[in-house]
């Protein structure tokens, strides 16, 4: 499934209709945005229908933030400034791993670049940007190794 096109998905699940769907391209044509960042903008799909719709077309694992277990000594090793820009968020380390959820696990360019300012291989998760944005104004506030959460839970 992931050669599937995000618009084709939507209309053969009854989404969006074609009318949307075109709107959307003449916009897109014009931008440096993606499909789906268009679609939320123009309010023809929610944020959960989206990562949801991702997660089969992409076949990454979804991860709601809101109810993992972050582990706050993770956070760190991520710059708020890189989670910002990128909308990522550190969930844990594994060995030679940094387990982070993005909005927009296709960002290979973020992805680079997170490898190289920690010096891990990201293993990427999918999320929302809401879920991302409230993370980071959460956890980046914390002291670091104190706070909430379960310490990693989850997949890995």
């Amino acid at each position: 499934m992931k050669n599937r096109r995000l618009g084709d998905i939507l209309l053969e699940a009854g989404l969006i209709n074609h009318q949307q769907l075109g709107k959307a391209l003449a916009v897109q044509a014009g931008s440096q945005k993606r499909l789906g960042e268009i679609l939320l903008d123009l309010g023809f799909v929610t944020e959960q229908l989206m990562a949801t719709v991702l997660e089969f077309q992409l076949g990454t694992l979804r991860v709601p933030l809101r109810e993992w277990g972050i582990n706050p000594s993770v956070v760190n090793i991520l710059p708020r400034h890189l989670a910002e820009k990128h909308l990522v968020f550190p969930l844990n380390k594994k060995e030679d791993k940094i387990l982070v959820a993005m909005a927009d696990p296709l960002d290979y360019l973020a992805i680079e670049e997170i490898q190289a300012a920690t010096g891990l291989r990201a293993e990427v998760y999918l999320t929302t940007r809401s879920e991302v944005e409230e993370a980071i104004q959460r956890y980046y506030a914390l002291p670091a190794g104190g706070g909430r959460g379960s310490g990693g839970s989850g997949p890995g």
